[in-house]
């Protein structure tokens, strides 16, 4: 019998995916039921995808961590911050 693995952590650090890439990333974690940390740290993240991290954090009963260091979401942070109801560490 074979064992399955599932994926508990996803970490696309310095891989330039942008705002765009993000759209992506965000919308095939929607029904998510494993990964529960993410590191999405030097992607060129804007403010363009506030509302868009919001939503996701919203909707998303099993995140714990998400990492966006060194993105372009310095007037957001607060926003985004205050959105996450599910005790979800996120770090700028």
């Amino acid at each position: 019998m074979s064992k399955q693995h599932k994926v508990k952590e996803l970490k696309l650090l310095k891989s330039n995916i942008g705002d765009e890439g993000l759209s992506y990333i965000l919308k095939s974690l929607e029904n998510n039921t494993t990964v529960t940390n993410i590191n999405l740290s030097k992607n060129y993240i804007t403010e363009k995808s506030t509302d868009l991290i919001i939503n996701f954090l919203k909707t998303n009963k099993i995140l714990k961590s998400l990492i966006l260091t060194n993105n372009g979401l310095n007037y957001s942070k607060e926003k985004i911050k205050s959105s996450s109801k599910n005790n979800i560490k996120i770090t700028f």
